[in-house]
């Protein structure tokens, strides 16, 4: 719960949809105050901040220290800082976070990959990767570059940083493996089911392909996400009437070696295009909580979204590039960002606009939708000032909010965010103030979200509750924020039950 010495005022608001008002905001972790329980300690500049719908934490500050709070009232300690030990590796430290920590996990499980120096220690073995528990401090090692790689005849040459912790327990990551060629593409993906155990083989380069013709197989795999049991993967593939235009496929299916079904094939036909048009290039494929699966493809030269339904094997557009705007006569999308996608099944996307009236000055939208449709959140030049060029670092919860950044030309950063109505808010601006230990401190600049997907970081809680990271005074000091998107919003300002 925020509390009254987290009060900032956010000025007044001149643009429509947005509310205007008061709004609560506490400081998590900022640059160079205090750390309590340490004394003399001061936390050092935040690079990231990842949350769970628990009130748990992770911020890693300089790329030195990773911090972790078990709880909304919990302060933050130190869970791993360059020089510890290696748990897991004799005589081994660590030297370096090789990649920025993924996602943290409902039961407060996050794993990211270290590299490491010390006694016995090369090229060939200096990168691992490690499970975190925010819980209890425990830090164990999930895999090592020259390990025996389990399931195989052979050694793990590299270890990719995107290992995902489920909101289930399990972690899946991908590696490449001795005796294949270097293409930049995993070789392996693998599940471990708890933290200390041995990671257990889900695919492989060579293994037959789901759903193809005999003699077609994995080339390279993708990890995309595995939850409640489900795992889903694209992948290339090679083989007898193999081509550049069919050699990637979507596959679905439960945590077992084998045991996936084809979802979408590269040259497939696309449902709801006209005739003649056939899949492209898949990305950002997400499983719904109901076990569909929304995915966007490339369509010809445009980029088309699609759900699709394991269960009963249809497959149906939502929207492409090329659609008319609802709410706005004449106009249709020219380009369509990769979506964000929540597990309830909304999405959210930036769009380029064409049409009569439409100009360099009013042609970003922010569009947000489900399987029947979408519409237009907001739009440059109306709910958002000309110029304001695009939203990044776009976040969605799993309850369908969505918080964004826009960087204007004249008014610089701004962070918006929607409440469970979807109605549209403005949450903090560069001069917006805030209370650091009882000290008024301004907002020069709004840095940072979630990334761009969910399986990596998300600081986004399905209550509402947003984490951000935003330079203060004259951006010399970086801190990290939290705010309560509320579902009741005042005519006066906005306030939580």
């Amino acid at each position: 719960m925020l509390g009254k010495s987290s009060l900032i005022v956010c000025g007044s608001l001149l643009l429509p949809l947005i509310a205007s008002g008061q709004l609560m905001i506490e400081p998590l972790l900022v640059e160079g105050e205090p750390v309590p329980g340490i004394p003399g300690a001061t936390f050092g500049n935040p690079d990231r901040v990842a949350t769970n719908d628990s009130g748990q934490a992770l911020i890693l500050t300089d790329r030195e220290t990773l911090w972790g709070r078990q709880g909304p009232e919990q302060p933050f300690v130190p869970l791993i800082e360059i020089g510890d030990p290696a748990p897991g590796v004799p005589d081994a430290f660590f030297r370096l976070f090789t990649t920025q920590p993924a996602r943290l996990g409902e039961t407060g499980i996050m794993a990211t990959r270290l590299s490491l120096e010390g006694a016995g220690v090369s090229s060939g073995n200096d990168r691992a990767l490690f499970s975190i528990d925010v819980n209890n401090g425990d830090v164990h090692l999930i895999a090592r570059e020259g390990q025996d790689a389990p399931d195989t005849t052979t050694r793990y040459a590299g270890l990719f940083p995107q290992a995902l912790a489920s909101d289930d327990g399990p972690i899946t990551f991908a590696a490449e493996l001795e005796g294949f060629v270097f293409d930049n593409l995993p070789d392996a993906l693998y599940e471990v089911p708890a933290a200390g155990e041995t990671p257990s083989l889900l695919a492989r380069r060579g293994d037959a392909a789901p759903g193809l013709e005999p003699g077609v197989t994995f080339e390279g795999i993708r990890l995309t996400s595995i939850e409640n049991g489900t795992l889903f993967f694209s992948a290339k593939v090679e083989g007898p009437g193999v081509d550049v235009f069919n050699d990637e496929g979507l596959w679905y299916g439960t945590p077992i070696r084998g045991n996936q079904i084809l979802l979408a094939r590269e040259g497939d036909p696309a449902p709801g295009s006209a005739a003649g048009d056939v899949f492209g290039t898949f990305f950002s494929p997400t499983v719904l909580e109901d076990g569909q699966v929304m995915f966007l493809s490339e369509l010809g030269s445009d980029l088309a979204l699609y759900l699709a339904d394991p269960l009963s094997g249809t497959t149906t557009l939502i929207v492409k590039e090329g659609d008319a705007v609802p709410g706005v006569p004449g106009a249709t999308i020219v380009i369509l960002d990769f979506p964000q996608i929540s597990q309830a099944g909304i999405f959210a996307t930036r769009a380029t606009l064409e049409g009569p009236g439409i100009d360099p000055e009013n042609n970003f939208a922010m569009l947000q939708g489900d399987r029947a449709g979408f519409r237009v959140l907001g739009r440059e030049g109306e709910e958002f000032p000309s110029g304001s060029g695009e939203g990044r670092f776009r976040i969605l919860n799993d309850a369908g909010q969505l918080a964004f950044i826009t960087f204007e030309n004249a008014s610089g950063t701004r962070l918006y965010a929607t409440r469970g109505d979807g109605r549209l808010l403005l949450i903090a601006q560069e001069g917006t103030q805030v209370d650091v230990g009882g000290v008024a401190r301004t907002i020069s600049r709004i840095d940072q979200l979630g990334l761009a997907t969910r399986d990596f970081f998300d600081s986004f809680a399905d209550d509402g509750t947003l984490s951000f990271l935003a330079d203060l005074d004259d951006g010399s000091v970086t801190g990290v924020f939290s705010t309560f998107i509320p579902d009741v919003v005042f005519e006066d300002g906005f306030e939580a039950d």
